[in-house]
């Protein structure tokens, strides 16, 4: 659940939401963390093993410790525009899964290093 300081991404209610694990909590689908630009959010598990392998995530301590699925990731904060449309990409597949829609849009260069 997002901290009062970051910027959450909400399903609208009006919106039906798709089953299982793709919110953080309640409608939350991510949140932006203010102090590096990081978002935290829940990904379809394959492509957040792929995000997770290209560099463009990692997954988080709580989920290693075995305490919530390996699908909720963090995505390291954009550097420049083309880093900007990779994690807009997610963010846009992350809604598409959270509303129930299907098919992924999102293609995965080389990650942050």
């Amino acid at each position: 659940m997002a901290h009062p300081a970051e910027r959450a991404i909400w399903l609208r209610e009006e919106v039906p939401a798709a089953p299982g694990d793709v919110f953080l909590a309640n409608r939350e689908i991510g949140h932006f963390y203010p102090w590096d630009g990081s978002l935290h959010i829940v990904l379809e598990p394959g492509l957040a093993d792929a995000a997770v392998a290209a560099r463009w995530a990692e997954v988080r301590p709580v989920a290693l410790a075995g305490l919530a699925p390996r699908s909720r990731v963090v995505v390291y904060g954009p550097r420049d525009e083309s880093e900007v449309d990779v994690t807009f990409s997610l963010i846009a597949d992350a809604v598409r899964r959270a509303s129930g829609r299907t098919g992924r849009m999102v293609i995965l260069g080389a990650g942050c290093e």
